[in-house]
């Protein structure tokens, strides 16, 4: 084993209600001051007012969206605001900089949900016409990291990590994992979320809001919501040092777990907290003796302050002299900003030789308490020299944090690790099972068809169909009733993919055997429903039950709770590359060694709104011409779930399992495009299949996936990468042609076509293409087989905003 560079922090930057800066911030945490203040919530049925961590006062007026000529939405505003703080402590001179070697990887779970909020009442009460198209441009969650990479000209990875309240920790943990890579140099990093009235309309519907000042490990009756954003600028200290930047801290390690328990309350004996926290510990190779204190979740509700004692105690054992503090009574409850907003005041914590009070703790709540040191109400004075920063969520996502001063010492890097894919499964547009998608791509089936749009509020006729699906083949039906569609899907593609890797899992196994999912999406059939009855009828109208399915994490944490997976579990959901993205990060995970088999998942529905939504922009085909067709003018949304097993190769070998291909190569570029643009002169794409490339030792590609999806601007720039980047005599079919754009599970279709490829030694048929496509793309779909044997094959995919993600797959070596 060669040794590796540790992660460092050379910048950070926060804004939350204790204040607009870090030095605000500084200040009145460590003073123990509290930014909770009344806010009001309106709605058709009153106002309400909440105590709650909001940020008073007007933001200072951001060159970017006069600049851009957008809106400035919330939660984009934060995070430009927090992250331009960072970017100057981290003294960065982007003249010497290589902008591929920039990623981005951001936390939220809400996004621009304030923009999308009005986008829906002005559609709901003047009708679609009077709407605002250029609202839901903010909306999707990638959009703030494609706010921040045009702001910074970042050319890396656009990640989104949406696992509802550990969203901003969990990237963090990312970002790491790419750093680790050498995928690239510095990542910036973080999480942001506005205060919504969705958000408050929903935890008051769960009765888990405090009427009062929240009182986390005390008088634990709920919590107060809040808002914030902090970033970081993550790179190795080899890196650091070299362009002779300020270390503020050391990023040790981090871990991540799945409660599989239940949709919304924390496992009760919080072993899957301790596991996110012995992860982080045995990652970060730090001795228990090493951790000043533990910045715990601490939301205030009496499931969660309860479960995080008992996983304090087993983490802790005999060292009780660790202490336990929250800062959500501080700040509230930021959501997907949460974790990274803690870990901002973690870090203060260590350049202050300060830890943190827990305020407005309530002295009788003490009695109850055992030996747990919650540094009550004032700020305690010492060395800090490690602190884990735990966040929990909705889902049963945990993820612990392990930060430390810099100091350099001698690591080594983990034993490479082959990885590979041991089942498959899909349903939606092209099929209910993967043997029938597979029928589809051996007959070149269209599964294109036309709807009525009789009294719809859309136009566009032309989706890819959905199969009729018997779900009590895969799901239990007392559980199956409260499921919406995306998760039943993910359910059914997922429950395949397991049985076909032939992947046990039992209760020795299950914490090695993780989820990460991706979705572009999301549920948004189930997020308009609730948002549409908060809209007419009012607060009191929202049903407990439908609420915790809007986060977007809620689908892979019900196929969790169903199949009994405790290892890593995340989501991705940075729009059309999100499965891809997925692809990666459990690639990268599994490598770590932190799971033996990981599940990744996707899943993304066709819906009413989406259809809407896409054709106020003007993204939807109007006379239903297929990619690359000559006279293509937009997309064909289609439903789609795939799943894949992915398994380290020990493992999967060690049980003879059948392997069906081998990783090879991936990555993730973008350019600095608009939003819901593509810069049409950008290479970027072009540089991330080279990037893949590289990373598989320029093996010889036999079949190439073709995922553009009827977009001019998509098709060409696709065009350029296949006849610059491909060899000559790359075998290439459009998957999309077939079964319509999958939104976020598009790449990880044309990843299925690159297994049957692999497993058929056969390219998918393409149908007929003898009229109609463009001259060019004619000339690259007409290529006949020459070779018995298919050994090696890639797949890309392009989001909105100019996202592409790569990856390839071969035989087994």
């Amino acid at each position: 084993m060669k040794p590796t560079n540790q992660i460092v922090i050379t910048g950070y930057g926060i804004i939350s209600s204790l204040g607009i800066d870090k030095s605000e911030n500084r200040l009145n945490v460590f003073a123990g001051k509290q930014g909770i203040s009344n806010y009001k919530f309106s709605y058709k049925d009153g106002v309400v007012t909440s105590p709650s961590g909001v940020i008073t006062g007007e933001l200072k007026e951001h060159s970017f969206f006069k600049k851009y000529n957008i809106l400035p939405d919330r939660a984009s505003h934060l995070a430009l605001i927090a992250a331009d703080e960072c970017i100057k402590q981290a003294n960065i001179d982007f003249s010497k900089i290589d902008p591929l070697r920039v990623g981005i990887v951001v936390g939220t779970s809400l996004g621009g949900m304030k923009s999308a909020d009005i986008f829906h009442t002005q559609w709901i009460e003047q009708g679609i016409e009077a709407t605002d198209s250029d609202l839901i441009k903010q909306y999707p969650l990638h959009a703030i990291a494609d706010i921040l990479a045009a702001e910074y000209g970042f050319q890396g990875s656009k990640v989104v990590i949406s696992t509802a309240c550990s969203s901003g920790a969990n990237a963090m943990g990312f970002g790491c994992d790419l750093i680790k890579r050498e995928m690239y140099d510095i990542v910036l990093v973080g999480g942001v979320d506005p205060l919504s009235r969705f958000s408050f309309a929903g935890f008051n519907a769960l009765k888990a809001i405090d009427p009062n000042p929240c009182r986390p490990f005390s008088a634990s009756n709920g919590i107060n919501l809040g808002e914030g954003a902090a970033f970081f600028v993550l790179e190795s200290d080899e890196y650091a040092l070299k362009r002779k930047a300020s270390i503020i801290a050391e990023v040790r390690g981090y871990g991540i777990s799945g409660d599989a328990y239940h949709p919304t309350a924390p496992d009760l004996s919080g072993n899957g907290a301790l596991r996110s926290m012995m992860a982080a510990k045995v990652n970060g190779t730090g001795d228990i003796k090493y951790i000043t204190y533990i910045n715990g979740h601490g939301t205030g509700t009496s499931a969660n302050d309860s479960a995080e004692k008992k996983a304090w105690k087993a983490f802790v054992e005999e060292n009780t002299e660790i202490p336990l503090i929250s800062n959500k009574a501080a700040l509230g409850h930021c959501m997907g900003a949460a974790g990274a907003v803690e870990i901002a005041i973690s870090i203060m914590s260590i350049e202050n030789s300060q830890i943190p009070p827990t305020i407005n703790f309530y002295k009788e709540g003490e009695k109850n308490n055992g030996d747990i040191n919650f540094i009550p109400n004032k700020a305690l004075d010492c060395q800090v020299n490690g602190v884990i920063s735990n966040s929990y969520a909705f889902g049963g996502n945990n993820c612990s944090v392990l930060l430390s001063k810099y100091e350099k010492r001698k690591i080594k890097e983990a034993e490479a690790c082959d990885i590979v894919i041991t089942g498959i499964g899909c349903t939606g547009s092209g099929g209910e099972t993967v043997e029938e998608f597979f029928e589809t791509l051996a007959h070149g089936t269209s599964w294109i068809e036309e709807i009525d749009t009789a009294g719809k509020d859309f136009k566009t006729k032309y989706v890819g169909k959905m199969p009729k699906i018997t779900y009590k083949k895969y799901v239990k039906g007392s559980t199956l009733r409260r499921m919406d569609t995306v998760t039943k899907m993910a359910m059914v593609s997922g429950k395949q993919a397991l049985n076909n890797s032939g992947l046990r899992v039992t209760p020795q196994n299950c914490n090695r055997i993780g989820v990460i999912y991706g979705t572009g999406t999301g549920p948004l059939e189930t997020i308009e429903n609730v948002s549409r009855k908060m809209i007419t009828e009012g607060l009191n109208s929202i049903d407990p039950n439908a609420f915790p399915n809007t986060v977007l994490n809620a689908a892979p944490g019900q196929f969790s709770i169903a199949n009994m997976l405790k290892g890593p579990n995340s989501t991705i959901s940075a729009g059309s590359v999100s499965s891809l993205g997925a692809f990666i990060y459990a690639t990268e995970l599994l490598r770590n060694n932190q799971a033996d088999a990981i599940i990744v998942l996707s899943s993304d529905e066709w819906n009413e709104a989406l259809q809407i939504g896409n054709e106020r922009l003007g993204l939807l085909t109007k006379s239903g011409a297929l990619p690359f067709a000559i006279d293509a003018s937009g997309m064909i949304l289609s439903p789609g779930s795939t799943a894949f097993v992915l398994e380290r190769k020990d493992y999967a070998k060690e049980r003879g399992a059948k392997i069906l291909a081998q990783v090879y190569g991936y990555s993730m570029t973008s350019d600095n495009a608009p939003l819901c643009s593509f810069d049409p002169n950008g290479t970027q794409w072009s540089d991330g299949m080279n990037l893949a490339r590289k990373m598989s030792n320029n093996m010889h590609i036999d079949y190439y996936a073709s995922t553009s999806y009827g977009l001019p601007i998509v098709d060409q720039k696709e065009l350029k990468l296949m006849e610059d980047m491909l060899d000559k005599d790359t075998l290439i079919r459009s998957i999309p042609r077939l079964i319509g754009a999958t939104s976020g599970s598009l790449g990880s279709y044309g990843l299925l076509s690159c297994i049957y490829a692999l497993e058929k030694n056969e390219v998918p048929n393409q149908g007929d293409i003898s009229e109609g496509v463009t001259e060019a793309f004619h000339s690259l779909l007409s290529r006949t087989q020459n070779k018995s044997v298919i050994e090696y094959a890639a797949v890309s995919a392009a989001s909105f905003g100019g996202s592409y993600t790569t990856v390839i797959v071969g035989k087994v070596s």
